[in-house]
């Protein structure tokens, strides 16, 4: 048997130095990576937060100067059973019951359910014939 054959069979991880070749263009592109690339991402990242950041700083300052009441920022994230079952079954009149600003849902669900009314106009006619029994005053929907 040659000395180089030997020499393969006892060490498998370096036959021809294959291993320590990639070792080092592994650690070199790594080198790359940490100097060149790493600084301008976590530079954009940091960035973002700290518009993030400014942002709700921005919104909070915004409810302070138009004297918005505190609760009134989470109410949105919690729904009653009741609010919950009207809005899965996108029941117009149920939600204008509760108190849902009438043209706020009319706009939102003619950008989602238009298209399944033949007629260009077929949501909006809809939206209004089942809303057409209430007489004033209507429900109250002060925000």
């Amino acid at each position: 048997m040659s000395p180089a054959l030997a020499a393969a069979d006892g060490n498998f991880l370096i036959p021809n130095m294959t291993f320590v070749v990639e070792l080092t263009a592994f650690i070199i592109v790594l080198g790359v990576l940490w100097r060149y690339v790493i600084p301008p991402v976590r530079q954009a990242m940091n960035a973002r937060q700290e518009m993030a950041r400014k942002l709700v700083s921005d919104s909070e300052q915004a409810s302070q100067l138009l004297h918005c009441i505190a609760g009134e920022a989470t109410t949105w994230l919690s729904f009653t059973e009741e609010e919950r079952d009207a809005l899965a079954v996108q029941d117009h009149v149920a939600l204008f019951q509760l108190g849902a600003h009438p043209f706020l849902t009319l706009t939102l669900f003619i950008a989602m359910f238009e298209r399944d009314h033949a007629e260009p106009l077929g949501f909006q006619l809809e939206y209004a014939q089942r809303l057409s029994h209430f007489n004033m005053p209507y429900p109250d929907i002060t925000t």
